[in-house]
């Protein structure tokens, strides 16, 4: 009888250890599980998150290499045209001191020829004028200083050099009348013939 006792609580008891083991076991997994389920998920969230981190900061590294090499090239390109341009106005400038060293009177012809223009010449009578050579001319005349237009009624123009204590330079004559002088006289001679109009007016009135 104390046998079967002891055997049945010896059965009992390893009963229980078995079933508290196999719970345990049980919970273990199945929590396990659970949490590695959800640690996995958040991990490959984690690692994606990284590769496109990863990516973006490439694709910036790689913008800002291209826009450095862009801002590389296109300085590299103002220097280049700022040297070339440095060149060809140096050249220019040779050219024209060579000019004036061998030919003084090309500056003054050119404000002559400016000149000829303005007051009413053609491009070929002024072309012709450069030469020193006179022309026939039928037109009107305009004064660049008052702005007035007079009638020159077949006059003969020429590109007159003259020398002066200040220098040489060129005069432009009309009937060997300087032009300023000229504009003078026929202004005289339009206000003279107002005059009289006015006069007659003012008797009748």
């Amino acid at each position: 009888s104390e046998l079967r006792q002891v055997k049945g609580e010896l059965k009992t008891e390893k009963f229980k250890s078995s079933a508290a083991e196999a719970g345990t076991k049980f919970a273990n997994t199945v929590g396990s599980l659970l949490g590695s389920s959800k640690i996995e998920r958040q991990q490959q969230e984690i690692d994606a998150l990284k590769a496109e981190n990863y990516m973006l900061t490439m694709q910036v590294s790689n913008k800002d290499r291209q826009i450095r090499t862009l801002h590389s090239d296109h300085q590299s390109d103002i220097e280049r045209l700022q040297r070339s341009h440095n060149r060809d106005v140096t050249a220019k400038q040779t050219e024209l001191d060579c000019i004036a060293d061998w030919f003084p009177d090309v500056p003054q012809l050119a404000a002559s020829a400016d000149y000829c223009r303005e007051v009413g010449f053609s491009r070929e009578q002024t072309q012709v004028l450069l030469t020193l050579k006179p022309v026939e001319y039928t037109g009107k005349l305009r004064s660049p200083k008052s702005g007035r237009s007079y009638e020159a009624d077949n006059v003969t123009a020429r590109l007159e050099k003259r020398h002066s204590t200040s220098g040489s330079g060129f005069t432009l004559t009309i009937n060997g009348t300087p032009i300023l002088q000229w504009f003078k006289q026929q202004f005289e001679k339009l206000k003279q013939a107002v005059l009289p109009q006015q006069s007659r007016g003012r008797g009748i009135g």
